[in-house]
């Protein structure tokens, strides 16, 4: 089976509250011969069928031989300047309409969350941020099966993962020793892919 583990939506909830209101959410689409642009953040992002069509993406799986994706939002409605409402909004607005996607074609289609994006640092760092407080503060020695798949390259995980190990004399929130055995079930490549 193959799958397509990051795959960009736009989700038709998104997509209609855009239409409705577009200077709400910062962005409105423009017609450019006969198609359908995003107008935000410089260049024009073409809005093809297969971002929010799920019938269009079904088929765009199948022309590229792929069996599922593991779909979640794209760049043009990562929504960075937002309010802290509008953005609340907006992110709940994709998860459902995400939700939506899937429910029609389950078999095809996975979901994944996207949690309000508006202030996030950087993908990589966060990705960083979220394995480190897993490993040091001892759910991956809880949840000895949980194997996790890390998006954008496992952030800077990769690259520094041997000095999460020297972090053994570091202490959880209770005061107990954390980071050393977890570390040692990462750095054996049993818990994370990147």
């Amino acid at each position: 089976m193959k799958i397509d583990l990051h795959n960009h939506v736009v989700p038709p909830t998104i997509v209609d509250a855009i239409a409705a209101n577009p200077s709400r959410y910062g962005t409105k689409f423009e017609l450019k011969d006969g198609r359908r642009y995003f107008s935000v953040h410089g260049p024009l992002a073409e809005l093809k069928p297969e971002f929010y069509d799920v019938d269009a993406k079904v088929a765009w799986l199948d022309r590229v031989g792929l069996d599922v994706a593991v779909i979640s939002v794209g760049p043009p409605i990562y929504f960075y300047g937002l309010s802290p409402e509008v953005g609340l909004e907006a992110a709940r607005l994709a998860n459902d309409g995400i939700a939506q996607m899937v429910a029609r074609r389950p078999e095809r289609l996975r979901g994944m969350d996207d949690y309000y994006l508006s202030n996030f640092v950087g993908f990589p760092l966060d990705t960083t941020l979220m394995v480190s407080h897993l490993m040091f503060s001892g759910a991956l020695d809880e949840l000895k099966q949980l194997r996790i798949l890390c998006a954008h390259g496992g952030g800077y995980v990769p690259y520094q993962i041997g000095r999460f190990g020297r972090c053994d004399s570091g202490f959880d929130h209770t005061g107990a020793r954390a980071g050393l055995r977890s570390y040692r079930q990462v750095a054996a490549g049993r818990r994370l892919g990147f």
